[in-house]
């Protein structure tokens, strides 16, 4: 998604008709608010698709920390029309599907190449103006 994000920006810096004053500046690109998951949830998402397990070995007395650190999107929303493809569920799906099948010997440019098709099928479906 952030490569996305990032692509569709430098193709709207060139464009003849970018407002560079605004676009000459800083983007987040990632998940929808509704994709934020905890450590916790990401791990068990991705133990779902790989097996294996995991021990919590957090210090409940360590300092706080916020529980979710969350990308703001808005400005990437608004001023160039971008919003992320896959979500959370799609997203933890592909990127253990890559490790696993790379694990297993597959090449991994391959392995990239066929996940970018994907990626980009599913954009032009979702009729976005960036996934042209």
């Amino acid at each position: 998604e952030p490569l996305g994000g990032y692509l569709w920006l430098a193709a709207r810096l060139v464009a003849d008709d970018a407002d560079r004053s605004t676009l000459c500046s800083a983007f987040n690109f990632g998940p929808n608010l509704t994709s934020n998951r905890t450590v916790a949830d990401v791990a068990e998402a991705i133990l779902r698709h790989t097996g294996g397990g995991w021990t919590d070995q957090s210090d409940p007395n360590a300092p706080h920390e916020a529980s979710k650190l969350n990308l703001a999107i808005d400005r990437a929303y608004h001023l160039l029309d971008w919003k992320p493809i896959w979500d959370f569920d799609q997203t933890i799906k592909i990127t253990a599907d890559w490790y696993m099948q790379e694990r297993d010997g597959a090449d991994a440019a391959k392995i990239t190449s066929e996940q970018i098709e994907i990626y980009e099928i599913a954009a032009s479906k979702a009729k976005l103006p960036w996934a042209s």
